[in-house]
């Protein structure tokens, strides 16, 4: 027993002990590590530095931020933050976070919360992440109207064109024996100011020289407005005529400068309450599948009929599964949004204005005084209901209209008014009146369509021919889809002549479609003409395809079911559009009457990169003549195109156009141009190629596919994208200065491997490359070229080390181990 009164003592001693024990940690069990040995052990560094970190969104990466790390806190260069996140929110969203960092100076991460944006410091990952609360996130554009991320976007050059050449000529034993028909079109774009023009020469027995148009074209992308001078193009109203006019014209079109939609889209706004698939269904079939972030969507550019259409979105329901779940039992889903959209292509968007107008001469010869202005307006009274007015004026007499277009859940109603008046009688006046009824979602109900039309004797268009009598007529047209592939139509027209000598008449006409997944068609058009006098004339055609199993090979047949001529095809179908050959046999004639032609015929042509050309030889002979005539045509079509360099050679041009021109080393080596990442739409190699397919304003990428280059060489920074002007040119260098890849280890002064790691190498022009090594220190680092790299690594910014490749290198090039010291060693 112990005395009474060192009992005390002892049970301090046991409670200091164990005290002591508790807090003293363990020589194999280390204490909880805090913040700041975590942020040594990962950056090997004070517990307080100043770093480059990345800042991430779902796996996305917006830029590096200048980032302040200590124990208790983190901050980040605010203005830094806004400029790579304001891409991703709203207006609100835009506007709170440009107060809270106006004053450029570093920001804690927790005052960006009360905005929506959730800033976290990851020092594990050695990254910020952010996440971003839904309603201060911009509206999302999904569907085949979403504009694209386009990287590496090109400039146009200053001064580019081309000139289309196409040729046509025909060897026969009778008629014309020889005679050559060309078409040249020359394109100059200078700054965005086209010159273009179209020239149609004949040479046989008679040379002529036809000018088809000629004019100089700017487009205006803020108003989005087309203007000409010259032989002008121009829009007009569905009751009047379009003379050709030598003048100006002004056309505001929707893809100009890629502004605002000026027609209808059916655009539709949702929430996307959870990060998930996302199923859109148009008309009850499985559009496209999603993956959507949290927020709101829209909707555009989904191809949409005209009619009423049903555009429903699913997602699948946001709950845990239960015990009870059946698992064979189709997932819950949840209906974001279930909308019907009435649609017609013509019908303009709410608020916006179309028009075109037109002023000059009329180019006819015959027409004395040929001066002429036309004018065409719309207006997007809502999204649902578009009306405008039109006119078109000479000297001696005018026409005015108006119009309307409404789409509603009853159909699509359209109705055209017009009058014409001139100083030698009364007026006229002509109504044209339609409505469809189209239920797009429901295949089993049919389309059905009527017209009306009446027109008075004194209407006609202006600088158009006098009409030959006041008429009305009707029409009843009926579609109905009977299965996957398969659909039947009837027609009815109705004529009633209100003056002149004319009969009454009445058409009626029945068909059937049918394209299997097989590759057979069949298409078939069978009715009668009634006329007043009694007289009934039958009508109609029988057309059939069948395809190979590869569809490589296509035989067709069509058949005059009203006494005519029948036609047997037999062509192929190149499952290459480019380098290949394509090639038919025709037989024309069948039905032994006098005076109709019966012949037989052959094609072979060939397609290629820089044009095609093909050669038709043929036989011909006129039932009841006693002579046969043989010929040959020959066709070529090709283009000669210049942008900042010397001209070459390419296939026709419709639009715009890329000149792609490798560097000496890439030149012997081919590199394939694939707009979208798709098929193959040029070789660069040599002298260089051109891909004349670029739309214009539109916006298009093309990968340059190195794959078959040696080592060590790169096609150039891939993709390259173009946001295309009307007509515009490109020229594009392809191949890197790059021609070797560097391979080495990275170590410490103890040769030990520093894995994973994150660094920087740097060319004295101060270019940088971002590599990485690997658990056992092993990096390799792509696109370089022969000089003199500084290597930095992410973890340690105060070393570096320097390594140099000799010029002529190429292929892989071994440094061997890349020391650096640490603080550790």
């Amino acid at each position: 027993m112990y005395p009474r009164r060192l009992i005390p003592q002892i049970i301090g001693v046991v409670i200091l002990a164990v005290a002591t024990v508790h807090l003293i940690p363990a020589k194999d069990e280390p204490a909880e590590p805090t913040d700041a040995d975590i942020f040594a052990d990962v950056f090997g560094g004070a517990a307080e530095e100043e770093l480059q970190l990345p800042l991430v969104y779902q796996d996305r990466f917006l830029g590096e931020i200048p980032t302040q790390v200590a124990p208790q806190r983190v901050e980040v260069n605010g203005q830094t933050v806004a400029a790579a996140i304001s891409p991703l929110l709203n207006e609100d969203g835009t506007a709170a976070l440009t107060r809270l960092t106006a004053g450029g100076t570093d920001i804690d991460i927790g005052e960006f919360t009360p905005l929506g944006v959730f800033l976290t410091y990851q020092p594990e990952q050695a990254r910020l992440s952010v996440r971003l609360a839904a309603d201060i996130l911009a509206e999302r554009v999904i569907g085949p109207g979403a504009e694209r991320e386009l990287v590496n976007v090109q400039e146009p050059v200053p001064l580019s064109g081309f000139i289309n050449l196409r040729g046509r000529s025909v060897a026969a034993t009778e008629g014309d024996p020889e005679w050559i028909q060309a078409e040249v079109e020359p394109v100059i774009n200078y700054r965005g100011w086209v010159w273009e023009s179209q020239v149609g020469l004949t040479s046989g027995d008679t040379d002529q020289v036809e000018l088809r148009h000629t004019r100089l074209v700017r487009d205006f992308g803020s108003p989005q407005l087309r203007g000409e001078v010259g032989i002008v193009r121009y829009d007009y109203g569905a009751l009047f005529g379009a003379p050709e006019v030598i003048g100006v014209s002004a056309t505001r079109k929707e893809e100009i400068g890629y502004g605002p939609a000026l027609y209808r889209e059916g655009t539709t706004e949702f929430v996307v309450p959870a990060a998930g698939a996302v199923d859109l269904y148009l008309n009850g079939r499985l559009y496209q599948n999603y993956r959507l972030t949290p927020g709101p969507h829209r909707t555009a550019g989904l191809p949409l009929g005209q009619g009423t259409n049903r555009l429903r979105v699913e997602a699948p329901a946001a709950r845990a599964p239960t015990a009870e779940d059946d698992a064979t039992a189709p997932d819950e889903r949840t209906v974001i949004v279930d909308r019907y959209i009435y649609y017609s292509p013509r019908l303009a968007a709410a608020g916006r204005h179309v028009y075109s107008a037109a002023a000059g001469v009329v180019r006819e010869q015959d027409v004395p005084d040929g001066m002429f202005t036309s004018g065409l307006y719309n207006y997007g009274v809502s999204r649902h209901i578009t009306v405008g007015g039109s006119t078109q004026l000479a000297p001696q007499e005018y026409a005015l209209g108006a119009h309307s277009l409404v789409a509603s859940r009853f159909g699509v109603s359209r109705v055209d008014l017009a009058g014409y008046a001139d100083d030698t009688g009364a007026p006229g006046s002509a109504v044209e009146v339609a409505h469809a009824v189209s239920l797009l979602y429901l295949p089993r109900v049919p389309k059905v369509e009527v017209q009306g039309r009446y027109q008075s004797a004194e209407y006609h268009r202006v600088h158009g021919p006098r009409s030959i009598g006041a008429s009305f007529r009707a029409a009843a047209i009926v579609n109905q889809r009977i299965g996957t592939g398969a659909n039947a139509s009837a027609t009815l027209i109705r004529t009633w002549p209100l003056s002149g000598n004319a009969v009454e008449e009445t058409a009626i006409r029945v068909g059937a479609q049918y394209r299997s997944r097989d590759g057979y068609s069949l298409n078939v058009q069978l009715g009668p003409t009634i006329y007043g006098d009694g007289e009934v004339v039958w009508q109609g055609s029988i057309f059939v395809r069948i395809s190979t199993d590869d569809r490589g090979i296509n035989t067709s047949a069509n058949y005059d079911l009203g006494g005519g001529p029948a036609t047997l095809q037999v062509a192929n179908a190149p499952r290459k559009p480019y380098r290949s050959v394509n090639w038919s046999a025709t037989a024309h004639g069948f039905d032994q009457s006098p005076g109709s032609v019966e012949y037989a015929e052959g094609t072979v042509g060939y397609r290629g990169y820089r044009g095609s050309a093909q050669i038709q030889p043929r036989v011909q002979r006129t039932i009841g003549a006693e002579n046969t005539v043989t010929g040959v045509t020959g066709r070529y079509a090709s283009a000669v195109v210049w942008a900042g360099g010397a001209p070459m050679i390419s296939r026709p041009v419709q639009n715009g156009f890329v000149v792609f021109v490798p560097r000496e080393h890439i030149a012997p080596y081919p590199v394939a141009a694939r707009p979208g990442g798709g098929a193959v739409g040029a070789i660069v190699r040599n002298r260089g190629a051109v891909l004349p397919d670029i739309p214009s304003w539109g916006t298009t990428s093309v990968t340059l596919d190195g794959s078959q280059l040696p080592d060590g060489f790169f096609p150039g920074t891939t993709p390259v994208s173009f946001r295309s002007a009307y007509r515009t040119g490109y020229r594009v260098t392809v191949g890197s200065l790059a021609t070797v890849y560097v391979t080495g280890r990275l170590v410490d002064d103890r040769n030990k491997p520093i894995g994973l790691e994150a660094g920087e190498v740097v060319d004295a022009q101060g270019n940088s490359n971002v590599f990485f090594s690997d658990r056992d220190g092993a990096f390799e680092i792509i696109d370089i070229a022969p000089g003199e790299y500084r290597l930095y690594l992410y973890s340690y910014p105060e070393a570096q080390s320097i390594f140099a490749v000799p010029e002529g290198e190429s292929g892989r090039y071994e440094v061997g181990d890349v020391v650096f010291l640490t603080e550790e060693s």
